[in-house]
């Protein structure tokens, strides 16, 4: 027999279907159903942009602790585009940036969120890159190839697979890929945190080559090097080379600059911490203290010293590419 009209209303009105609290419960799962799957790691998109110069104001601001170079002709030239930190923001930052109209000399950076893409940054002044000459027609789908291996932790992995064996100081990382727009081909580089761990590199390269698609891939291993960038000519050493919570890399820095020194500390002041220069280690005795004491004087003298100006740092790059045999 069936039940009455307002009998049924009723049962409607009572149902935990549609109370707010269930409505609120579906709303929030329909929500989690659609949220794009985020990044493992948080990235972040940059754009070195070559003709942005520096204000003219003689009023210069002090720089942010996040700032991504001291000198404000670079904070200038390079802007922060996008935050990237799930699968949707990744794909829509990469398929509208106007790739094919990006100006010579111009750079995109794509880098872990915190990391800036300058040699000199924290993360980055132990580490070095592997950099590939692509063709100009292939560029495209070669940048997104390493982009996705980026997001994709495939070149992460290939660091952490070769860190094994001793205790390392740190572990290595993939900073983040950047490309670069030259007359006749472009650069895409991947980025890593520290040169002195061959066995990354060298894995780094290989885990590259393999998830290239055929058509693209080099077939000339003139087509691609590694340098540290602290062979850069325009590498400018920070007086005291240092990383997160005071911890040091392994691969040091090797300042362009002649005499330049680096001291290096342990984990929070623990007293373990060494002194490298010229290659030699200085240790025990209280003439080994007393030179301790005079170099780090003279390592803060230098930290008062002002960062020189990006001009003649992007001309020294560019000197540097064309004595390397770097398509410019």
């Amino acid at each position: 027999m069936a039940q009455p009209p307002s009998r049924l209303r009723e049962l409607s009105a009572d149902s935990s279907t549609t109370s707010p609290a269930r409505g609120a419960e579906m709303h929030a799962n329909l929500l989690q159903k659609l949220r794009p799957p985020p990044l493992v790691h948080a990235w972040d998109f940059w754009h070195d942009r070559a003709d942005r110069r520096a204000p003219t104001s003689t009023i210069t601001a002090a720089p942010s602790p996040s700032s991504p170079n001291t000198t404000p002709s670079y904070e200038a030239r390079l802007a922060h585009l996008s935050a990237i930190r799930d699968v949707r923001s990744f794909w829509a930052t990469l398929n509208n940036f106007p790739l094919a109209s990006l100006p010579l000399r111009d750079s995109i950076h794509l880098f872990h969120h915190g990391t800036a893409p300058v040699w000199e940054d924290a993360r980055n002044v132990h580490g070095g890159a592997w950099t590939f000459r692509v063709p100009k027609p292939a560029a495209a789908q070669f940048w997104r190839e390493v982009c996705m291996m980026a997001v994709g932790e495939q070149l992460q992995a290939a660091v952490q697979r070769q860190a094994q064996g001793p205790k390392r100081a740190f572990s290595d990382d993939i900073c983040g890929v950047s490309l670069s727009v030259r007359f006749t081909a472009v650069l895409v580089s991947v980025w890593n945190r520290d040169a002195g761990h061959v066995a990354g590199v060298q894995e780094v390269l290989r885990t590259v080559l393999e998830g290239l698609s055929e058509e693209i891939r080099p077939k000339s291993e003139s087509a691609y090097y590694y340098r540290k960038h602290a062979e850069h000519n325009g590498f400018k050493a920070p007086p005291a080379v240092g990383d997160e919570g005071g911890k040091t890399g392994t691969g040091e820095a090797e300042a362009a600059q002649a005499g330049a020194e680096e001291v290096e500390g342990g984990d929070g002041g623990s007293g373990d911490g060494e002194k490298k220069a010229g290659g030699s280690r200085v240790s025990g005795g209280v003439d080994a203290v007393v030179k301790e004491v005079e170099d780090m004087g003279r390592a803060m003298q230098e930290v008062a010293l002002q960062s020189e100006d990006m001009q003649e740092k992007v001309a020294a790059a560019e000197a540097d590419d064309s004595a390397t045999g770097v398509v410019v």
